[in-house]
């Protein structure tokens, strides 16, 4: 209920009395955003409830290059993250799901380290699987919690303890619409902090 909260406080103060044209302009801002944070956790939500069906029976193709280089890249252009990627590899499955799935993992890499910290996304061709590592250099994942982090609603320790802000859903559908397009996921020790997740998918072969 946070960003419902949260927007409905922002429009109780602008309907409260008149605001200066700039303090309009904020308080859109911030209902913007936290109307977009709702929309998120409702698509995650309705994903979830369907086990991601339409991840297993689909045989789309789409261009994982593509989307790095261009809506990932796109959606992160004022973050530290550096893309590496070969033209020309494709996956089959869903892209907007598989988009879903980098935003998230991406995402958490940003918010878990500082402003300063490099995220670096590599794509590697690994024999028939196409593997994706995402690096980071911020608080880590214990040992103990690397199997609990893709449950559904599981807050860690460290980001707990550090204030970090979260639902505990986005690792969840992670885990989902990898699995669910044939492709695994896990998680290692960055050296000398921080975290890898690395999710290997079935290679496609265009003849």
């Amino acid at each position: 209920m946070t960003p419902l909260t949260a927007i409905s406080t922002e429009l109780e103060y602008v309907l409260k009395k008149e605001h200066s044209a700039e303090e309009y302009k904020n308080s859109l801002l911030g209902i913007s955003e936290q109307t977009h944070e709702m929309i998120n956790i409702v698509k995650t939500l309705l994903i979830l409830a369907k086990d991601c069906e339409i991840c297993s029976d689909s045989r789309k193709v789409f261009n994982l290059s593509h989307l790095l280089k261009n809506q990932i890249a796109n959606e992160f252009k004022n973050d530290n993250v550096s893309i590496r990627v070969e033209d020309n590899i494709y996956l089959i499955g869903e892209a907007d799901y598989f988009y879903m799935v980098l935003e998230n993992i991406i995402g958490n890499a940003i918010k878990y380290s500082s402003p300063t910290d490099e995220v670096k996304v590599v794509v590697e061709d690994v024999n028939d699987m196409i593997k994706i590592s995402i690096y980071d250099n911020g608080i880590g994942i214990p040992d103990s919690e690397k199997h609990k982090v893709f449950d559904s609603f599981y807050r860690g320790v460290n980001v707990e303890s550090n204030g970090i802000k979260g639902y505990g859903l986005g690792l969840n559908l992670v885990r989902i619409v990898v699995n669910k397009m044939g492709g695994d996921i896990l998680i290692l020790d960055n050296e000398p902090k921080g975290t890898i997740f690395v999710v290997d998918m079935p290679k496609l072969i265009m003849e």
